[in-house]
């Protein structure tokens, strides 16, 4: 995670670490730390006020940052443990005939393969998987690539937003707009998006929409989110079964609420926590969260075209195609004579 040089002071990493795997599980920095302490300081006051009358407000007040962020009605959206999590929501939920065909690409996440591994097995269904290489020439090929492999049968998708294995920014709006036309309902994996990129949730209108905020986000550990088009709420249901403080058709509140609106007892204060990390990021820079972002993706874009002169490759995809992070095709392995001289060394890799 790049930011103002004032603001190093707010990361608690240690000082010989140059923390570069912020997309794994994260860094938060100490006004979130400090913030989700409180948090849990109050809930220890009084757990039995905090869960029968802070809570659900509380809760609300996160959703409702959290949706501002991302563009979307709050009461589409509902905070999960995390991207995984979600994805199991989801996938799980649905109901599939023998010989449909459940399409995704070889680079999702492989708790996202295992997870429609079980549902085809369970269903009969069967998964097809559709190449998207590192090297790509713009937007328009993934979206061919993927389109390529669709068929009469197919009949749900899974596709990464930003997949971990190349950091490349997929055009999830066009590939969910040409899904969408062919009748078939599109999964987004966005674990990596939020917080990395602009999300607009309303704009790439996917029926389902997952991501975590404890990568880029920063955000305290143990927060992701769902997103659920309105139209496909009722086929969503929760993988654990529990009462709710939300009542449907006598309230504001909706189906979605209704079904999340309780996850037992669990201590909730990384996910009441989210608003100050969503401060963090909009003040970090001087020009809020647009100029952090920016300033990241130009200081990955920089640091690509460093490397990948100095070993001598190609860059596998436009800029515009990255965010903040990059994967580098390495040249063929040197041979033992090439070793001491050979370009990682002169590139001091």
């Amino acid at each position: 995670m790049t930011a103002h040089l004032q603001s190093f002071g707010e990361w608690q990493i240690q000082k010989d670490i140059i923390y570069l795997d912020n997309g794994a599980f994260g860094s938060c920095p100490k006004s979130v730390v400090e913030k989700q302490k409180n948090i849990r300081q109050h809930i220890e006051e009084n757990p039995h006020e905090f869960f029968e009358r802070s809570y659900v407000s509380g809760l609300e007040a996160s959703r409702r940052s959290l949706a501002g962020f991302l563009h979307v009605d709050y009461r589409d959206i509902f905070l999960l443990p995390g991207a995984t999590h979600a994805m199991n929501v989801v996938i799980q939920s649905l109901r599939f005939d023998p010989d449909d065909e459940l399409l995704t690409t070889n680079v999702a996440y492989s708790s996202v393969r295992m997870v429609l591994d079980h549902v085809a097995k369970r269903d009969g269904a069967h998964i097809v998987v559709v190449d998207v290489p590192l090297l790509v020439t713009g937007p328009e090929d993934v979206t061919q690539r993927i389109l390529a492999g669709v068929t009469s049968r197919t009949r749900f998708a899974v596709i990464d937003h930003i997949p971990s294995r190349t950091g490349v920014v997929l055009p999830a709006k066009q590939i969910v707009k040409e899904l969408e036309s062919r009748g078939i309902d599109t999964l987004v994996d966005g674990a990596h998006a939020p917080g990395m990129i602009h999300l607009d949730l309303e704009d790439i209108n996917a029926a389902y929409y997952v991501a975590n905020c404890h990568k880029w986000m920063c955000a305290p550990r143990g927060i992701g989110f769902l997103h659920v088009r309105r139209d496909r709420a009722r086929n969503i249901k929760p993988l654990v079964i529990a009462r709710s403080p939300y009542v449907v058709g006598k309230s504001k509140h909706s189906v979605l609420e209704h079904n999340f609106g309780w996850m037992g007892t669990y201590c909730p204060s990384a996910m009441l926590s989210l608003p100050s990390a969503i401060d963090h990021l909009n003040t970090v820079m001087p020009g809020g969260y647009n100029d952090l972002t920016s300033r990241n993706h130009d200081l990955a874009v920089l640091a690509r075209r460093i490397v990948c002169k100095a070993i001598g490759v190609d860059v596998p995809c436009p800029d515009s195609m990255i965010a903040a992070m990059a994967t580098i095709p390495l040249p063929d392995s040197p041979g033992p004579e090439q070793e001491a001289s050979g370009p990682f060394v002169g590139a001091g890799l």
